[in-house]
């Protein structure tokens, strides 16, 4: 089916870049103002410490030129050239914010080493005796998290300009996966013809015509295989280049890098040992369907095989607004009072539309001068409606931090980010739980627990942790070594599936475009909701101590932002985040069970 233009959407279902600025022309302006003042940043160079009021002067500026007024630059260029790929002077404007970007970091390339040099000691004495350095105290302490990992000026500077050498294995994995990996085309059982991208498989996934299931699978892994040496060659040499980065600077490991001092490598292992210590409930979820496979083997292609009867039911978008208010009641009235503000005004695109980006199924973007847009291509399928949900918790930690915080702290702290969003999709998951019927309420808790990442994310921060350590002591693994690390956690964390000769080339589909690290944070942000949404439930956390939680935006350590009732060191928070997943996956083959 074709995708209808822009110009046949509904005003209500696109956003309105004006709330940005007003016209292009004005964007221009604003450009151009905020080139002008680069040259005040330079000014600073050499001086930043040189007092307690001469910092606080530089710091000021930065927060307006590089948080708030290269933030709304950023918006508007994106906001008008996301939706229209063909749109030459939106294409324009990305690259004069690109050139601008770089301009600006350039200007203010002399904060940190000069923050380093002076010393954590001198940079506190200048706060403690210079009021108006108090609110910048944890923005501050950002910026001299590595201080003592720094380099020398001449090896920092030669870092800086072999920095993308570092990223290339990214580069050329993400270009031989999306420019020489075939994209097979199948035919569903409706008689359409399908693409098989990262996008299209975990959908196809879920038919249920098994053969066509296993046609998906193979199809796709068959397409990966084909480079595999040169994507392993290229994943491995991002992985050496992290180890390498990490003993030059001199952390005890690569990870401890990634994590900057900022959020404890105790808490990294914490979750994930904690997840993967605990597979029963996810055991149990696999081999439910059995059912669905009459008793056949469990293969790969049946991992997401619908568990309930039936079609999943439809979430039109015009519901979909109304639903999520419903069931983020438990969060207060306050809080979806302010949800709504962003629903009712111009800041959601809804619709996948002819030259919109395809890019990410939803985005969350901000800026501090604007607030929030959303960017969906909603199709009305639960797992669309879980992802919209998920976004908005984006949306409303900033929006709550805004409230409280200056902007230098309103961004969503690292590490724990994902926290809030999925408490979004939780809660929305419980509502329709309890107020859907049949198998509609089966669907919606069998959707939730399948796109709900915990024990995905875990096994492969697991993966490329063990990886990294084995890099790091020298190893250098090929392909087949590769296979054979990831297959060895996939029959473990999968164990009701019966393996086969593919499975290990799972590791062919991780997102190389992102940081190595990065599934960890998904593993924080599902068992943190879990746990959190428990304490709501059981009144042990209020909906004020939440919308405070979310207040504290950036100004304090990413451990300490959902504390007292989180402490991901403290193995009792993953206890109880999976002891949450475990009642949901219970309570849905309960009622699978009974309508049998």
């Amino acid at each position: 089916m074709s995708l209808p233009h822009r110009d046949e959407v509904p005003a209500g279902e696109k956003w309105d870049p004006s709330i940005v600025f007003d016209s292009p022309a004005d964007w221009d302006a604003a450009a151009d103002a905020v080139e002008r003042r680069l040259d005040d940043l330079e000014a600073y160079e050499g001086r930043a410490v040189e007092s307690g009021e001469t910092l606080a002067d530089l710091l000021e500026l930065v927060e307006d030129l590089r948080v708030v007024r290269r933030g709304e630059l950023w918006l508007y260029a994106l906001l008008t050239a996301y939706v229209d790929t063909t749109d030459d002077a939106a294409r324009q404007r990305e690259a004069r914010y690109r050139e601008l970007d770089a301009a600006m970091d350039e200007a203010l390339s002399f904060l940190e080493p000069e923050l380093r040099r002076a010393g954590r000691d001198r940079v506190d004495d200048l706060v403690a005796s210079t009021p108006r350095l108090a609110d910048f105290a944890a923005y501050l302490d950002r910026l001299l998290a590595g201080a003592d990992h720094a380099l020398s000026p001449a090896a920092e500077s030669a870092l800086a300009s072999v920095g993308p050498s570092l990223r290339a294995g990214s580069d050329v994995s993400r270009a031989i996966t999306d420019g020489d990996v075939a994209t097979p085309t199948v035919e569903t059982p409706d008689g359409d013809s399908v693409t098989l991208t990262s996008g299209t498989v975990s959908r196809l996934l879920q038919s249920r015509d098994r053969a066509f299931r296993r046609e998906v699978y193979e199809r796709r892994r068959e397409a990966l295989t084909t480079h595999r040496h040169g994507m392993a060659a290229a994943y491995v040499e991002r992985v050496r280049a992290d180890t390498r980065l990490a003993e030059v600077r001199g952390y005890d490991s690569a990870l401890s890098m990634r994590l900057e001092g900022r959020f404890p490598v105790d808490a990294y292992e914490t979750v994930v040992d904690g997840v993967l210590d605990r597979l029963d409930p996810h055991h149990r979820l696999l081999a439910a369907r059995d059912r669905v496979v009459e008793g056949d083997d469990l293969r790969p292609w049946d991992r997401h095989v619908p568990l309930a009867a039936g079609d999943p039911p439809e979430v039109p978008y015009e519901e979909a607004t109304d639903l999520l208010c419903a069931a983020l009641a438990p969060l207060g009235a306050a809080y979806v009072d302010r949800l709504r503000s962003v629903l009712d005004e111009r800041r959601i695109d809804v619709r996948a539309t002819t030259n919109k980006r395809r890019g990410p199924k939803a985005m969350a973007l901000t800026s501090v001068a604007n607030g929030p847009f959303v960017a969906l291509n909603y199709d009305g399928g639960l797992r669309a409606f879980y992802l919209f949900a998920h976004e908005l918790g984006h949306v409303m930690h900033r929006l709550l931090a805004s409230d409280e915080q200056r902007p230098v702290d309103q961004a969503i702290p690292d590490h724990v980010a994902e926290v809030p969003s999925f408490v979004h999709e939780t809660l929305v998951a419980d509502y329709l739980a309890e107020t859907w019927e049949g198998a509609d309420a089966r669907h919606a808790v069998a959707v939730f627990l399948d796109k709900l990442p915990t024990y995905r994310a875990a096994r492969g921060a697991r993966f490329v942790h063990g990886l990294h350590r084995a890099v790091a002591d020298g190893a250098d693994p090929g392909p087949d070594d590769l296979d054979d690390r990831h297959r060895s956690l996939v029959d473990t964390v999968r164990e009701p599936i019966t393996p086969d000769e593919r499975t290990g080339a799972g590791w062919q589909e991780i997102d190389r475009s992102r940081d190595p690290y990065h599934a960890y944070l998904y593993a924080v942000g599902s068992v943190g909701a879990l746990s959190l949404t428990r304490a709501l439930r059981e009144d042990d956390l209020t909906p004020e101590q939440y919308r405070e939680m979310l207040a504290r935006g950036r100004s304090v350590r990413p451990n300490e932002a959902f504390a007292p009732t989180l402490d991901f060191t403290d193995e009792a928070t993953v206890a109880r985040g999976v002891r949450a997943y475990a009642e949901r996956v219970d309570r849905l083959l309960d009622s699978v069970a009974a309508a049998e």
